[in-house]
């Protein structure tokens, strides 16, 4: 547990240690789960806290450089040795720091992150149907990119240091809409990767607000053909949102997620439902969840309800975690 608070003492001296002139933003991120087992007597090991610690600072006008920490506790004893970098990464805007006037813009990402190469959006908060696979990649060694704006359109180049993955792609945006289109592959077997075409629309109407979210993807090796779609409207305190997706794969309809949240003040609630048909059983699980803003943080409180039968875990808040078999958990969130 020392060496674990070291650590996480040493990430916040970072902060406070980067350049007068840098405007440094940190957030950290705890989830305690499995809290019902151990009222119920249980192993107490069923027990599990999850922490991520976050520090993002502009050094200049033209580079900005963040880190995460993740922590992930399988039992009741604080670990160091669970701490992991899931972060650590340069942002280089390459023609402002040269100083040149030219009719695009040219910027660098190099070392350690989850890659998020698409714009993929989703409906729902989880992105509980996504599996387009082009925001994860293994980066074990490290990974660059290049951005290329040229107007309302960006060119992407990214190569993870393994050298086994390179993906390209290009985006445009008019308005409310938008647009990608990426190819991912080995280099030593490019003709055989992922084709990934995702859209989006979003749009107000007064004080309702409308989002449309469609994505196909195809695997040339393969063959294996898979959609996304997903639709969200927000009406003052209401939100309501449903993604479904489906493939060639496991089922031309295979995962359905759907949200209904409502706010009110520093307070909101809402409830997200998971279904699978490609499994056993459709019901993957339902997620209950309020929280509260206090100042700089935000206390979590919820419930998820997952069956014996569930194909695998099922996301919480956005992936902070999943899990596959639910419980009472607390979560806490500060940003400063």
């Amino acid at each position: 547990m020392k060496k674990l608070w070291i650590l996480f003492t040493a990430l916040a001296l970072l902060a406070v240690a980067l350049p007068a002139v840098a405007e440094v933003t940190t957030g950290a991120v705890f989830y305690w789960y499995g809290i019902t087992d151990l009222a119920d007597g249980a192993n107490s090991d069923a027990s599990l806290l999850k922490a991520r610690i976050k520090v993002a600072g502009d050094l200049d006008e033209f580079n900005k450089i963040s880190t995460e920490l993740r922590w992930n506790n399988g039992g009741n004893t604080w670990d160091p040795a669970a701490v992991k970098i899931k972060t650590f990464k340069l942002d280089t805007d390459i023609t402002g720091a040269l100083g040149l006037d030219l009719p695009l813009t040219v910027k660098a990402t190099a070392g350690v992150w989850e890659s998020d190469f698409t714009g993929w959006w989703y409906a729902t908060r989880a992105g509980y149907t996504f599996v387009g696979g082009f925001n994860q990649d293994e980066q074990a060694k490290g990974a660059g990119q290049l951005d290329i704006g040229i107007g309302p359109a960006n060119l992407h180049y990214y190569q993870n240091f393994n050298f086994d993955t390179t993906m390209v792609g290009a985006d445009v945006a008019f308005g409310p809409a938008g647009v990608w289109v990426a190819y991912k592959a080995n280099p030593m077997t490019f003709a055989d990767g992922e084709v990934n075409v995702e859209a989006k629309y979003e749009g107000t109407f007064g004080d309702l607000g409308l989002s449309v979210y469609p994505g196909v993807g195809l695997n040339l090796a393969s063959g294996n053909f898979s959609w996304d779609a997903g639709v969200k409207a927000a009406y003052k305190m209401i939100t309501a949102a449903v993604s479904a997706n489906g493939n060639s794969h496991h089922a031309a309809f295979d995962k359905l997620e759907a949200e209904l949240g409502l706010a009110a003040g520093d307070a909101a609630f809402w409830v997200a439902g998971y279904m699978s048909f490609w499994s056993g059983d459709a019901f993957q699980g339902l997620d209950l969840m309020g929280s509260y803003k206090l100042g700089a943080s935000t206390l979590y409180l919820g419930y998820v309800i997952v069956p014996d039968t569930s194909a695998g875990g099922i996301p919480i808040d956005g992936w902070e975690w999943d899990t596959g078999t639910g419980g009472l958990y607390l979560g806490l969130k500060a940003s400063f």
